[in-house]
Formats: structure tokens, C-alpha cells, sequence
């Protein structure tokens, strides 16, 4: 199941992205304010950020950061390593695409890095 962002849950958001970010690279500045409040820096400024669950508990997250009204950033998709392999990204990602048609963004873009 796939659900919009919570307050109680805030924390499986930044506990996902802290897993990944450090598995690879270092957290930055931006980074650690997204999760500190979520709701504050994503949220209230027109983005959005899902969940997906296995039951009860998170395993997964995805944010579209708003740019302008028409432009949104796909960022901080995390899967717990529990389920990597088993499709749990590629939910999250057509989740994700598909809110953002509905939302009528003009443009979605992903900042990768050549390290992976």
C-alpha cells in the first residue's frame, strides 16, 4: 500500500533516506534539513512525499519537491534493503509519476550521480 506523507511516520522518511545516503555518499546540509521537518520543508512548500508499506511498517519513500508550478523534483526515494530487488522502487517510482500527471506538472527530473 502506498500512502501520502504522515506525521507519524515522519521519522521512517529520514531513517530510509539516512540508510541509503550513507550507504553511498554523505549527508548534507540539505539533506538533514529535509528530514528534520518534512511536512515544514517539503510539504507545505506544494511537494509531496508517499510511503509504501509491508503491513504496518514503511519500506519504502518518495518525494516530488516542488520547483515552481510546473516543475517538481523526483528526490529521496529510499527502499529499506529488506526489499530491494523485489519491485518496491518501481512502485514507488510509477506512484510517484502517476501523482504528478494528476497534479499537471509539466516536468519531472531525477539528479543521479555518476557514482552509481
Amino acid at each position: 500500500m502506498i500512502t501520502d506523507f504522515n506525521v507519524k511516520d515522519a521519522n521512517a522518511f529520514e531513517q530510509l533516506n539516512t540508510e541509503w545516503i550513507t550507504k553511498y555518499f554523505e549527508l548534507e546540509p540539505n539533506d538533514i534539513k529535509a528530514f528534520q521537518n518534512p511536512k515544514e520543508n517539503i510539504i507545505d512548500k506544494g511537494g509531496r512525499i508517499f510511503y509504501l508499506y509491508q503491513g504496518e511498517t514503511v519500506v519504502g519513500t518518495v518525494s516530488l519537491v516542488k520547483v515552481n508550478d510546473e516543475i517538481f523534483e523526483l528526490s529521496k526515494m529510499a527502499v529499506t534493503e529488506k526489499c530491494k530487488g523485489q519491485g518496491a522502487g518501481n512502485l514507488l517510482l510509477q506512484h510517484a509519476i502517476s501523482e504528478a500527471k494528476k497534479m499537471n506538472i509539466r516536468k519531472l527530473f531525477l539528479i543521479g550521480n555518476r557514482k552509481l
